[in-house]
């Protein structure tokens, strides 16, 4: 149990070091208008293709537009993807991934 535990706390810690290091490389990606789910469903696109092809990759939702930074949102998305992968569908039998995007007044919120 206490393998399980330091195994789960190292990934975790893991992903928060990926974040950072998104977070880092902020500065120097440009902010831009641009539409989110329109971005998502083309990216999906192109990160489908790097995933198990049992796995469905979906952005589903409002239209919404924002201004951002729309590389360093795929990044985060494209980490969060492939960590459900690799840790998420060990023992699912349906395999889906749908990012559904929400539009509320004046924030714009997805899920999964």
């Amino acid at each position: 149990m206490l393998a399980l535990t330091a195994n789960n706390s190292g990934r975790a810690a893991d992903m928060i070091a990926r974040f950072k290091l998104i977070a880092a490389n902020l500065g120097t990606s440009e902010a831009s208008d641009f539409e989110v789910l329109s971005f998502l469903t083309q990216r999906c696109t192109l990160i489908s293709q790097s995933i198990e092809p049992d796995i469905v990759l979906t952005a589903t939702g409002y239209t919404a537009s924002i201004h951002s930074h729309p590389e360093t949102l795929i990044k985060v998305v494209s980490h969060l993807v492939n960590n459900s992968c690799a840790h998420g569908f060990a023992l699912q039998p349906s395999k889906c991934i749908d990012i559904q995007i929400k539009n509320d007044s004046n924030h714009v919120h997805s899920s999964r």
